[in-house]
C-alpha cells in the first residue's frame, strides 16, 4: 500500500514452491532499468534459500535491499553491520513489523535497521514526527484492556468493557476501513 500511495509500481517476483523463496531467475527477468529497491521477504521466518544469489543480483544492479524479517529470524548472519563496519551493500535495511500476528508482537509498530546512517537519521525524524502521545497511550492500553475483556467475557462484564472501549476508541484497529477498501491509510 505505501508503495502504491507513493505512485511507484511494485513488480512481483515468483517464488519457488519448495522453499517459499524468491526465484532468482524470475527476478533477473523482471528487473528493469527503473528498478530501485528490492524487498526480500523471509516468508514464515525462513531465510530465503537463494539469498546470496539475490544479493549478488542486487549488487550488480545497484539496488536498495530491504529484508522483511517480520515473520521471525532463523539465521544469525542477518544482523546488520555494527557501527564502523562496512556493509556488503551500501543501502541494506532490515524491516520488522510488530503487529498482532507477528512473532514479536507489541500490537502495533515496527523497527528498521540499516547500513546508511544518513537515511536512518532521516527516517528517525520522520517516524518520530508522526507518533502522537495519544496513539502511544492507546497502544499501551491495548494489552491490559484485551486481557480484562477476555478474563471477564463469559460473565458479560467483558462484553460491556469491549463495547465501551470501542465506543471510546481505546482499541487500535489492526486494519482500517480505508485499508479494507484497498486504499492507503497514513495512520498505519
Amino acid at each position: 500500500m505505501p508503495i502504491i500511495a507513493l505512485n511507484l509500481k511494485p513488480v512481483y517476483v515468483d517464488i519457488k514452491n519448495q522453499s517459499f523463496s524468491m526465484n532468482p531467475i524470475d527476478l533477473e527477468k523482471k528487473l528493469s532499468k527503473k528498478a530501485k529497491v528490492l524487498i526480500l521477504q523471509h516468508t514464515f521466518g525462513i531465510t530465503p534459500s537463494h539469498r546470496e544469489t539475490i544479493i549478488s543480483v542486487i549488487k550488480k544492479h545497484k539496488l536498495v535491499l530491504i529484508e522483511d524479517i517480520a515473520h521471525g529470524i532463523k539465521n544469525s548472519n542477518l544482523n546488520p553491520p555494527a557501527d564502523g563496519q562496512k556493509s556488503k551493500l551500501k543501502n541494506h535495511y532490515f524491516l520488522l513489523s510488530f503487529g498482532r500476528s507477528k512473532s514479536f508482537s507489541s500490537v502495533f509498530g515496527g523497527a528498521i535497521a540499516g547500513s546508511n546512517k544518513k537515511i536512518m537519521d532521516k527516517l528517525e525524524k520522520i517516524i518520530l514526527k508522526y507518533t502522537s502521545y495519544s496513539t502511544i497511550f492507546k497502544l499501551l492500553l491495548y494489552k491490559p484492556i484485551v486481557y480484562l475483556i477476555k478474563l471477564t467475557y463469559n460473565i458479560y462484564l467483558g462484553r460491556i468493557i469491549h463495547f465501551l472501549a470501542r465506543k471510546l476508541k481505546l482499541l487500535t484497529l489492526e486494519i482500517s476501513q480505508k485499508e479494507k477498501q484497498g486504499e492507503f491509510d497514513e495512520f498505519f
